[in-house]
């Protein structure tokens, strides 16, 4: 019995709305920071990404990223990156912690990156 006959093609590129479709990204990197002081911190990292599905992005990345610890339970982030699938794209994080206190930025900082959708077949200039 053929696992694809019963539950269609086992592909991660879907459909989203009619204009875009989604594919997976697989994303490793690397981020080293350096703590400037207590309220600063800095961030350097790189990344690869591949999709596992033809016409996918695939290629590495850079990122930079401040942290502004405001007080015990406010931090503020902005980020940049650059890579060939998303090129260039800033991000600005507000981050409140609720009744807690944090003596360390690694609280703060997520370190999974957002949900990304990349459409290897649509371009702004084709509609």
């Amino acid at each position: 019995m053929d696992p694809d006959t019963q539950l269609g093609p086992l592909t991660t590129e879907k459909r989203l709305n009619n204009t875009y479709e989604g594919i997976a990204l697989h994303t490793y990197g690397l981020d080293m920071s350096y703590v400037i002081n207590d309220s600063l911190n800095t961030v350097l990292g790189y990344y690869y990404q591949d999709s596992d599905t033809s016409g996918g992005t695939v290629g590495s990345g850079v990122k930079a990223g401040l942290d502004y610890k405001i007080n015990d339970q406010l931090a503020l982030a902005p980020n940049i990156s650059y890579d060939n699938g998303f090129n260039t794209r800033f991000s600005l994080n507000l981050t409140y912690q609720l009744g807690t206190t944090s003596d360390t930025f690694s609280s703060l900082r997520s370190n999974n990156r957002d949900i990304r959708v990349y459409d290897p077949h649509y371009s702004p200039f084709n509609r």
